[in-house]
C-alpha cells in the first residue's frame, strides 16, 4: 500500500532540508516521506507560503502600521503564491511527465537488458556449438591425418616388399640365366659326346674291316675292340647322365619360369595394390583439404558474428 505524505511530514523535511541547505524539490522530498509527486508540491507551497507569511520583529512601529503593512503584506503574498502556484503546477506537470518518460525509459532499458541478456545467451550457445563442432572437426581432421600416416608407411611397406620382390626376381633370373647356360654348356657336351660316338663307330667300323682283312690281328683287334666296347660303354653312361641332367635343368627352368610368372603377376598385383593405396590416400588428403576449408570458413563466420555482436 503506497504510503500518504502528510503536511506535517513534508514541513518537517523541508525545514530539515533548509537548516541542512538542502536544495528543496518535490523528488527529493518524496524521497523521504512517500505519497504521490502532487501531494508532496501542494504540501511544500503550503509551507512556503506559511514560512513567507511569518512576520519579521519590528518594535519599533505601531500596532496601525503594522497591520497595515501586513495586510500590504498578505496581498503581495497572495498574487505571489497566485503565481508560485501556477508555476508550480506547470513544473509538476512537467515533472509528471518526466516521471512518466523515466518510467517508460526505465521500462525500454530493462526490455533492452532482457534482449542483451537473451542475445548474450544465444551468443554463449553459438559459440559452445561452434567450439564443440570445431573440436570435432580436429578430431576428425587427427584421425584422417593419423590414417593417411598409416596408409603412408603402409605404402613405404608396400614399395619396400616390391623392391623385395624384384630383388628375388633379378636373383630368380639371374639364376635362370645360369640354367640357360649350364643347358647350353650341357648341349654342347652332347654334341660333343655325339661327334666322339660317331668317331667310335667309325673306328669300330674300320676294326671291323681290319679283322676281316687279317686273322693275325684278331687278338690285337679284339682286344682293342672290347677296350674301345668298354670306353663307349663308358661315354654311354656318362651321356645318360648328361641327359639325366639335362632333364632335370629342363625340369627348373619349367619350375623357375613358372615362380618367374608368379613373381610377375604378384608384382602386378602389388602395383594395383599400391596404386589404390595411393588413391586412397589422394581422397583423404583431398577430404583433409575440404575439412581444412570447412573449419576455417567455420572460424571466419564466428569471428564475424563476434564482430557484429559487439557492434
Amino acid at each position: 500500500m503506497q504510503q500518504v505524505a502528510t503536511y506535517e511530514r513534508v514541513a518537517s523535511v523541508c525545514e530539515q532540508f533548509k537548516l541542512d541547505n538542502i536544495p528543496i524539490s518535490g523528488r527529493a522530498v518524496m524521497r523521504e516521506t512517500g505519497g504521490s509527486m502532487s501531494t508532496v508540491l501542494a504540501h511544500i507551497k503550503e509551507w512556503e507560503q506559511n514560512a513567507a507569511r511569518k512576520p519579521n520583529h519590528s518594535p519599533n512601529l505601531s500596532p496601525e502600521l503594522q497591520t497595515t503593512l501586513l495586510r500590504e503584506i498578505a496581498l503581495a503574498q497572495d498574487a505571489a503564491v497566485g503565481k508560485i502556484k501556477e508555476s508550480a503546477e506547470q513544473a509538476a506537470i512537467r515533472e509528471n511527465e518526466a516521471l512518466t518518460a523515466l518510467s517508460e525509459a526505465e521500462k525500454k532499458i530493462e526490455h533492452l537488458n532482457k534482449l542483451l541478456n537473451s542475445s548474450r545467451k544465444e551468443t554463449e550457445e553459438i559459440k559452445q556449438n561452434s567450439e564443440k563442432r570445431i573440436a570435432v572437426l580436429d578430431q576428425k581432421i587427427e584421425t584422417l591425418e593419423s590414417r593417411v600416416k598409416d596408409l603412408e608407411k603402409e605404402r613405404k611397406q608396400l614399395i619396400e616388399s616390391a623392391e623385395i620382390s624384384r630383388t628375388e626376381t633379378a636373383k630368380i633370373q639371374l639364376q635362370i640365366e645360369r640354367a640357360d647356360q649350364a643347358t647350353e654348356k650341357s648341349e654342347k657336351q652332347n654334341i660333343e659326346l655325339a661327334e666322339q660316338l660317331i668317331t667310335a663307330q667309325q673306328e669300330k667300323n674300320e676294326f671291323e674291316k681290319l679283322l676281316a682283312l687279317s686273322e693275325q690281328k684278331v687278338t690285337g683287334l679284339t682286344k682293342s675292340l672290347e677296350e674301345k666296347k668298354a670306353s663307349f660303354k663308358n661315354q654311354s653312361k656318362e651321356n645318360k647322365i648328361l641327359r639325366d641332367s639335362l632333364s632335370e635343368l629342363e625340369k627348373n627352368d619349367a619350375i623357375l619360369k613358372q615362380r618367374i610368372e608368379y613373381l610377375n603377376n604378384k608384382t602386378e598385383e602389388d602395383k594395383n595394390i599400391i596404386k589404390n593405396k595411393n588413391k586412397k590416400i589422394t581422397d583423404f588428403r583431398e577430404n583433409i583439404s575440404m575439412l581444412e576449408k570447412a573449419h576455417a570458413q567455420l572460424q571466419t563466420e564466428f569471428t564475424l558474428f563476434k564482430q557484429n555482436h559487439k557492434k
